[in-house]
């Protein structure tokens, strides 16, 4: 699926997404979400808590059976929004079924390249794999992008077709949650995936850009500028849509199935490329000077990033650090928790082992300030895990 598709609404699909809803309304109760919420709320200011909240995911492979393809979702509001309830990041069925601390939230899930399809790259999804872009395949990748950014008109933004797709998803999620009061005062509607400064770039141009990191530094600069300029944008356009204000106070953020503080998690995974020399000098300004603007957020790299932790904890502009599952053992945690103690930064998706939670251990290491995912085989066993958590 590519650039051209048609955007719509599949009959069947709206019945069974009302279907699932009318049934949900009767099965999920804001208290409890506000409950969670507080917790979490608290230990992301390192307040004392009773114990960190406890995020249980299950692998990719064990989706639910009534979900759509990507490639169908992102053309249809309605395939979209049921995804969200039942293999985003909450999977609510399965969250009935365990009540972990997970804060329930959807979003218009378009994959990572939103602000690349801006500059001109296009959304695509093939079967059950996420939404990606390709970037620049030019010989002279360099003149392309010159060329690129020449043309660029952020006036015209409102009409990016992928801009004007991401605001009718908002606006159905907010029609289709009117009729359930009890869903809409539970579950959030958050902002999409926005990316990151470099993580941008690296999709509109390539992996030439690491190359002319080298000898070609002034280009990457102005698109770095240009990229930041587009995610402030649209953080300011996709906002007015989002219903997290309901539910937290400013200055607080739903991402990754979980909260965290600040108003944008921002994403650097290729900072793992750069190495911390480059990154403290040339992205990490970019990545601050794009928080700056959104009044304060939060960082997310997957993979090794250690070597850069000192610098992002120490920013006034960074609430939390995300690891994303399953990545923060790639990683010296205990020496970035000493960091975060020292600052009081919260650290989110820190994956315990299953060993540490049973014996406690986990909450001698980590007493607060950190928000805990494991992932789970099954049902079964994550019922066994959050008994032994609660019980600790």
């Amino acid at each position: 699926m590519g650039c051209e598709s048609t955007y719509m609404i599949d009959a069947e699909a709206e019945n069974s997404l009302q279907a699932l809803l009318a049934r949900l309304e009767t099965q999920i109760d804001p208290a409890e979400q506000q409950d969670i919420r507080a917790r979490h709320l608290a230990n992301a200011t390192w307040c004392d808590v009773a114990r960190p909240p406890l995020l249980v995911r299950f692998p990719w492979d064990q989706q639910a059976a009534q979900t759509y393809p990507p490639a169908e979702a992102i053309i249809d509001p309605a395939k979209m929004l049921t995804n969200e309830f039942l293999k985003g990041f909450m999977q609510v069925e399965k969250w009935l079924a365990i009540k972990d601390d997970t804060p329930l939230q959807i979003r218009p899930d378009f994959g990572i390249g939103l602000v690349s399809a801006v500059f001109g790259r296009c959304v695509e999804a093939v079967g059950d794999n996420p939404p990606w872009v390709r970037p620049l395949q030019a010989a002279d990748s360099s003149q392309a992008v010159e060329q690129m950014l020449d043309q660029l008109d952020l006036d015209t933004l409102s009409d990016q077709d992928w801009v004007k797709r991401v605001e009718a998803t908002y606006v159905y999620y907010t029609e289709a949650l009117k009729a359930y009061p009890n869903i809409a005062a539970s579950v959030a509607i958050t902002l999409p995936d926005l990316q990151g400064p470099l993580d941008n770039a690296d999709l509109i141009w390539g992996s030439d850009i690491f190359l002319a990191v080298l000898d070609n530094v002034d280009l990457v600069n102005r698109l770095l500028t240009a990229v930041s300029d587009t995610m402030v944008l649209l953080f300011e356009r996709f906002s007015r849509w989002t219903t997290e204000t309901n539910m937290l106070p400013a200055g607080f953020c739903h991402q990754h199935g979980s909260i965290v503080r600040g108003n944008l998690l921002l994403r650097c995974d290729s900072c793992v490329i750069t190495g911390p020399l480059t990154y403290d000098a040339l992205v990490f300004p970019y990545d601050e000077k794009t928080l700056q603007r959104v009044d304060g957020g939060s960082f997310h790299s997957c993979g090794k990033w250690s070597e850069t932790a000192a610098r992002v904890i120490a920013s006034p502009l960074i609430g939390s650090v995300d690891f994303g599952l399953n990545q923060s053992h790639l990683n010296d945690v205990d020496h970035i928790y000493a960091l975060a103690r020292e600052h009081k930064k919260h650290l989110n998706l820190v994956t315990p082992q299953e060993d540490e939670l049973r014996s406690g251990s986990l909450l001698e290491r980590f007493p607060q300030g950190v928000t805990f995912a494991i992932e789970a085989q099954d049902i079964k066993h994550a019922r066994v895990l959050t008994d032994y958590y609660r019980n600790l």
